[in-house]
């Protein structure tokens, strides 16, 4: 989960700050530490806040919703359980007609849901098909993608026990539903010739309004070829899911991110609101300015509290020392245009020379 990734994250970056500290005079000694413990106990505070939410999120049910976008007036509607649970399930589930009718019939009842869950009950009633109607699945799925029965459907089959025996299959339906990436991917297929034709093929199609999942990146930035580098780097600038793409791209050490980040943020910053903000953390960490004051205004804007406090603590990691959102836009405004960035400690700073312990403070 990255909220548990985030927290260890900080208790690393308390370490570190306390390990690299160099020797300073006998002066400045107390003043240092005080400065040090300061930044420890600002670290700490947010680690306690991130395991609340790790509890929160833990506590409470998964959804598919557009709160998770910030938008906190949407009212999810969930499916009737009642109207569910009085579809006639196939007494012969070697039937393909009568499996196809009660699909069919599950996609009517769920035809006004708006909020999707693992946990839905549609998930369960859809895994006792079995995996022999795989091929009844997938040829639903691969003309009703968006519709509401397609999120059970991904569910489903996230967890379905899926191997060498489907994999014709699945690679058959592939190119019509992006998100069996994933299967592929855990099924190491992702490898082949033909495969990787695919998924780039699917990556190169994709764009603002044609929806690529991020399996598709994950499988294809796995395999760490250059080759594949400028679709990626593409995707990056272009396609959906930016957030995403920059943490499986981040993986490969030799991947250009930095160029990639720069030239993703000319287009970001102009977007929506959620989605720019999301990406101006990871466009800062590449020592953008202009994306840190959108995470400094994110900090203290954000309507949705578990982003305004993602926001909080990514401030955190970028800035000199611990400020609250409004100190951080008295600083910046002071600093203006001598504010550097030092890619050594990921930390935006005054232009002291790098290297200079004092440029910390």
């Amino acid at each position: 989960m990255r909220v548990i990734t985030i927290t260890c994250c900080l208790l690393i970056l308390a370490a570190g700050a306390l390990a690299g500290a160099e020797p300073a005079p006998s002066a400045d000694l107390a003043t240092r530490v005080d400065e040090l413990e300061r930044q420890v106990a600002a670290l700490l505070t947010a680690q306690a806040e991130l395991k609340q939410q790790v509890a929160d999120l833990v506590a409470a049910k998964p959804v598919a919703t557009p709160v998770a976008a910030g938008l906190d007036f949407f009212e999810g509607k969930e499916a009737d359980p009642a109207a569910l649970a009085a579809i006639p399930f196939p007494s012969d589930l070697s039937d393909k007609a009568a499996v196809r009718e009660y699909l069919h019939a599950l996609a009517a009842a769920s035809e006004d849901q708006n909020s999707f869950s693992s946990q839905d009950p549609q998930v369960k009633l859809l895994r006792r098909l079995g995996v022999d109607n795989l091929d009844v699945l997938l040829a639903y799925w691969s003309t009703k993608r968006h519709g509401g029965l397609s999120f059970h459907i991904g569910y489903m089959i996230d967890e379905m026990p899926i191997g060498e025996e489907q994999k014709d299959l699945v690679l058959q339906y592939l190119p019509q539903v992006p998100n069996l990436a994933g299967v592929v991917y855990r099924n190491n297929w992702h490898r082949e010739p033909a495969v990787v034709a695919v998924l780039k093929g699917l990556l190169m199609q994709g764009g603002r309004h044609n929806y690529v999942p991020s399996e598709v990146v994950e499988a294809l930035s796995s395999m760490r070829d250059p080759t594949l580098y400028p679709a990626l780097r593409q995707h990056l600038v272009s396609g959906n899911n930016r957030s995403q793409t920059y943490d499986l791209l981040e993986l490969d050490p030799d991947f250009p991110l930095e160029e990639a980040t720069k030239e993703a943020w000319l287009i970001a910053r102009n977007g929506h609101e959620w989605e720019r903000d999301r990406f101006a953390v990871q466009a800062a960490g590449q020592g953008i300015l202009e994306a840190l004051r959108v995470v400094v205004v994110a900090a203290q804007t954000s309507d949705n509290q578990w982003q305004r406090r993602e926001y909080q603590t990514a401030l955190i990691r970028l800035l000199p020392k611990p400020m609250t959102p409004e100190e951080a836009t008295k600083w910046l405004d002071a600093g203006g245009d001598k504010l550097v960035f030092d890619a050594a400690t990921g930390r935006f700073q005054l232009g002291i020379p790098q290297g200079d312990p004092e440029s910390l403070f």
